[in-house]
């Protein structure tokens, strides 16, 4: 009986854990494609003068310290190229909203923070949407569901 207490207790944890987490992540096919609708991708790679690297990435620091505290901000990551020498030493890339969110919270730190990037650096930033996606992850599964009804809806 000890036994058999203890493999309800397990399994009802594992299953209240799995609504807990499908709640908080809103599963469901509506409501997935409800949150992802406009969610766009924006990618910024930095030309970046030998010598500045570091600098850069304070100043993109401050920048993302601003801008995650605005309306739409989802997440952002910086990679740093592993060749001194290539042309782009830097890429952002960040998960917004909206585009109307990006553009608001862009253009809202133009005007409130004052953060040049260092002398000679070049950032060319464009917003994209995900067309295809790959990968084992749940929420993957979910938005290639979303991609492929997307695509049929388009049509």
């Amino acid at each position: 009986m000890k036994t058999n207490f203890k493999k309800s207790a397990v399994i009802a944890t594992s299953i209240t854990a799995v609504l807990m987490v499908a709640g908080c992540f809103g599963f469901g096919p509506k409501k997935f494609a409800k949150k992802y609708a406009e969610q766009v991708t924006l990618i910024n790679v930095f030309e970046v003068p030998q010598g500045k690297v570091d600098e850069a990435i304070v100043s993109w620091e401050k920048s993302r310290d601003f801008l995650a505290k605005q309306p739409g901000y989802i997440n952002t990551r910086l990679h740093r190229n592993i060749d001194a020498d290539g042309k782009y030493q830097l890429i952002n890339i960040a998960q917004w909203a909206s585009p109307a969110e990006f553009q608001a919270a862009t253009a809202k730190m133009r005007q409130e923070l004052n953060n040049p990037l260092p002398e000679g650096t070049v950032a060319t930033p464009a917003l994209y949407e995900v067309t295809r996606v790959d990968g084992k992850d749940p929420f993957i599964k979910m938005q290639q569901k979303f991609l492929e009804e997307k695509a049929v809806a388009n049509r």
